[in-house]
Parts: C-alpha cells; structure tokens; sequence
C-alpha cells in the first residue's frame, strides 16, 4: 500500500467516525460555515478597499473602528447590533449576515451530500467545500460590484484541474467540458452583447 492510498485509508476511517456522531457535525459544519461566511464577507470587503486581509481585525464598514471579539460573532453580533455599528450607528450591509447563513447552509448540504455517498471520498467533500467558497465570492462580489475577480477564477481553474487530476478525471474530459462552458458563455456575452 503507497502513501496516497494509507492517507486515503486514514481519511476515510476519521469520517465514518464523524459519521457516527450523527447531528451533533451537522452543527459543527454550520458553525464552522458561519464563520467561514463572516471571513468571505471580510476577505470581500477588504479586497474592494484594497485592505490586505492580514492588516488586523475586522472594521465596521463606514467608520473604521475595530470591533470588538464580541461585536464579531458571526450571525449573532448582527443581529444583537440590530444591524448598525454600535459606534457610528450605521448600518451594517445586511448581505454580510445572509452570506454567512448562506456558507453555513451550504456547507451543511455539501456534507449531508457527501457523507450520505456510499461512496465517499475525502477529496470530493473538500473539493467541494473549496468550490463552494470559491463560488461565493464570486456571487457576492460580482452582485456587489459588477466584477469578477480573475485571480479567483484563475484559483478556481487551476485548482479544479489539480483536484480532478488527481481524482482521476481524464485531461481529454476536462478539456472537453472546459470547452462547452466557455463557449456557452461565450454565446451568452455574444447575445447579451447583440441585445444592446
């Protein structure tokens, strides 16, 4: 048995186990997508400002005060806050508390669809998982701004190719379905370009 194969093995054993725990991981996977959200909203926020995301702690939007740890607990903070800076009393963007119930929900889907598989293999849930926040920046911060950041397009491309490589995925396939989705967005930018 290689390396690859025990690792495998290893993996597989430790989620069966997880497995057993039954509801209580659904909970830990929703917190966990929780907070995953609230860094996405951060990492979106700071990266139209032109922040560097290791530049301290989280801000409020408008006044640029730090919070505080107990002003930062995903969902909850918003919600006790009743959505405004406890400082500047504006109003903190509802789509920061939707995107942080949003990850969690949809990392909760993402391990109920895997660990449901009869299956199941470890790479394929986290493959996912990386795709999911991937996808979410995407969304929010094309729905925010109207852009689409390359360097995540660029992450999400070279990291679909590796994980599916190793997955096994032919080259021929993957060149194949890279083909067919840009020539349907290509056909789409050509539409909505003609219907101007």
């Amino acid at each position: 048995m290689n390396c690859r194969e025990h690792n495998r093995i290893l993996i597989i054993n430790f989620m069966s186990h997880l497995t057993d725990i039954g509801s209580f991981l659904y909970v830990i996977i929703f917190f966990f997508g929780l907070a995953l959200g609230s860094f996405l909203n951060s990492w979106i926020w700071r990266a139209h400002e032109n922040f560097r995301i290791v530049n301290g702690r989280s801000m409020c939007p408008h006044c640029r005060r730090q919070l505080a740890w107990y002003e930062n607990i995903p969902a909850l903070s918003y919600l006790f806050l009743l959505g405004k800076c406890r400082t500047c009393k504006k109003s903190i963007p509802k789509y920061f508390i939707f995107v942080e119930i949003g990850a969690a929900l949809l990392f909760v889907f993402v391990a109920w669809k895997n660990l449901n598989n009869s299956a199941f293999v470890p790479t394929h849930f986290f493959r996912d998982i990386l795709f999911i926040i991937l996808l979410i920046i995407i969304f929010v911060y094309d729905w925010l701004y109207q852009e689409i950041l390359t360097e995540v397009t660029q992450l999400g491309v070279v990291a679909g190719f590796a994980l599916n490589l190793y997955l096994g995925v032919s080259v021929w396939s993957m060149l194949w379905g890279a083909l067919a989705a840009g020539g349907a967005l290509w056909r789409t930018e050509r539409s909505a370009t003609a219907a101007r």
